[in-house]
């Protein structure tokens, strides 16, 4: 009598283990199928290097064209961080003037794909513009 009730206690823990097993395998592919999709498209297609004037390789038809890119500062811009400044760079905002002339709507947009919800962009292309007027004064 004894056995019959440790074999069905051992069978209960082992299909306990095995579903829990079984759900935690399943979130954890999820999750790092999440993040691997974003991180593998940025890492095939762009790349940024982190100095002021930057090459760019471009994937196109399995080509790489390189392009020489001067880059703007945009963490000067109130509100931009490392986080968004590369974010942005991934966007092909590289300028005040890029910055400038991107709408509120579409940097939004590029925003929400990140979940950077908290950012607030509304004034980041007149702030761009006023920079990209006092660059041009200073030189």
């Amino acid at each position: 009598m004894s056995n019959q009730k440790n074999s069905k206690v051992y069978l209960w823990l082992g299909i306990l283990v095995g579903v829990s097993s079984t759900i935690f395998l399943i979130l954890y592919q999820l999750t790092n199928k999440n993040k691997k999709s974003v991180s593998t498209f940025v890492d095939e297609y762009i790349k940024i290097s982190s100095d002021d004037k930057s090459t760019v390789l471009v994937k196109v038809d399995n080509q790489q064209i390189q392009s020489d890119i001067v880059k703007d500062n945009l963490k000067e811009i109130k509100g931009i961080g490392p986080a968004i400044e590369s974010l942005l760079n991934e966007n092909n905002i590289f300028t005040f003037s890029d910055l400038g002339s991107t709408s509120i709507e579409n940097l939004k947009i590029i925003l929400d794909k990140k979940n950077l919800r908290l950012a607030d962009p509304d004034t980041w292309p007149v702030q761009a513009k006023q920079a990209e007027k006092n660059k041009n004064q200073n030189f």
